[in-house]
């Protein structure tokens, strides 16, 4: 008979303390390299989590070197982790809780590091880094510490800049979105200057984003190719649909709403046109 290994209470531990370690560290980088897009609800695959020791201090490094770098950090520790799962097996009903643990932190991994690398919505929306702006000014606004603002506020003429760096191959429907969203954000900064007149340096930097949009040229397509669209449904939004399933779920709901509209109108509703 095969020698079979116990899993005692001391394993169970260690190795609930050993998952645990590793994910902190991923989400450490995450807060560290994206201290807004990680604190706020508007960016969906990003995990809400803080670094509550440097969170005022620096803006979202969505730069190609950033990016590399962020990413390449979290998949090395996302492969420690893996390699930790592989060792211990599936022995017992704790580490198995563990495993689902360990699985949930890796598919935000998997999922985030494709976002940041194969959309790359931060390369090709002006919109992305300027909802940055508002947010992070916004969250530091509304803290309740009296220094946040100010801190935030030192390095956001240079994170525009390296916003307008960053961006390339921009659809025309997205250069327009950011060139009104330009307007939007200046007036909101203007409202802000007379409490935080180092706002300046950041409305110089607007400036500068808005003349690059103005002449940068443009391409018409704006979709995303259709094996990465597939992808980001399938398994980014976790719907393992493929895009043929999507479109006929799609028309069935459409058809079920006339159906219902037509009851409460009373009469059948006609496509304009």
């Amino acid at each position: 008979m095969a020698d079979t290994k116990r899993t005692t209470a001391a394993d169970v531990s260690r190795f609930h303390r050993d998952v645990n370690q590793i994910a902190v560290r991923i989400f450490g980088i995450i807060a560290d390299c994206f201290p807004v897009a990680a604190a706020s609800d508007e960016f969906g695959y990003f995990p809400q989590v803080l670094n509550h020791r440097t969170r005022w201090d620096s803006w979202d490094r969505f730069t190609d070197e950033g990016v590399r770098d962020a990413v390449g950090r979290i998949q090395a520790e996302a492969l420690e982790m893996k390699q930790l799962c592989t060792r211990e097996g599936t022995a017992g009903k704790q580490v198995a809780e563990a495993f689902v643990e360990s699985s949930m932190v890796l598919d935000c991994v998997e999922t985030l590091a494709e976002q940041l690398t194969s959309v790359r919505a931060w390369e090709v929306q002006p919109t992305w880094h300027l909802t940055i702006v508002c947010v992070g000014l916004t969250e530091a606004l509304e803290s309740g510490d009296s220094e946040a603002p100010y801190r935030r506020v030192a390095g956001l003429a240079a994170f525009i800049d390296r916003a307008t760096a960053a961006l390339k191959n921009v659809p025309a429907l997205f250069r327009d979105l950011g060139l009104e969203m330009v307007n939007g954000t200046r007036d909101f900064l203007t409202g802000l200057q007379p409490k935080l007149p180092e706002l300046a340096s950041a409305q110089q930097a607007l400036d500068r984003l808005e003349a690059v949009l103005t002449g940068m040229a443009v391409r018409s397509r704006y979709r995303l190719p259709r094996g990465l669209f597939e992808q980001v449904v399938k398994s980014h939004l976790q719907l393992h649909l493929d895009c043929r399933d999507l479109e006929m779920l799609l028309d069935q709901e459409i058809r079920e709403m006339r159906e219902r509209l037509d009851e409460i109108a009373g009469t059948p509703l006609t496509a304009a046109g």
